[in-house]
């Protein structure tokens, strides 16, 4: 159980911790970014999760905005971006910043789990083989 508990954990600490590599945004750049987030009409997943993840930690100049963040995130998971599939399953898992949903957090560490999102295989591996999030079923928990 400990094991579990230290797993989930470092899953918890991985999507907190990651970073936009070569798309790092500082404060003047935001908004920048914004606008062309919005000249694109939301079509742009990249440039909706940076926006999404700006909001959400509120650095790089937005200020923290959890609602907006989620909507800018949902808007790139929605399009397939495997980080944001990532980060918003691990919220619906932690349930901090949105209520808890354990079927939604499978579904979204599903589909970023599906694009070969090592953390999210991870912690679908977690969460199918732990019965505190009654969805237990060790035959798929260990395909992760």
């Amino acid at each position: 159980m400990m094991r579990v508990i230290l797993g989930l954990a470092f899953v918890m600490l991985t999507a907190c911790s990651v970073t936009y590599d070569d798309e790092q945004v500082n404060s003047r750049e935001f908004g920048k970014i914004l606008n062309r987030a919005k000249a694109a009409g939301g079509r742009n997943r990249l440039l909706n999760y940076m926006v999404g993840r700006s909001y959400l930690e509120g650095i790089r100049g937005p200020g923290k905005n959890i609602e907006e963040g989620l909507i800018w995130l949902a808007a790139s998971a929605n399009q397939g971006h495997r980080e944001a599939e990532f980060l918003l399953g691990t919220l619906y898992l932690d349930g901090t910043a949105i209520s808890r949903d354990y079927k939604q957090a499978r579904y979204w560490l599903a589909r970023a789990a599906s694009k070969g999102s090592i953390p999210a295989q991870n912690a679908m591996s977690i969460i199918l083989t732990d019965e505190k999030y009654g969805m237990m079923n060790l035959d798929d928990g260990i395909k992760y």
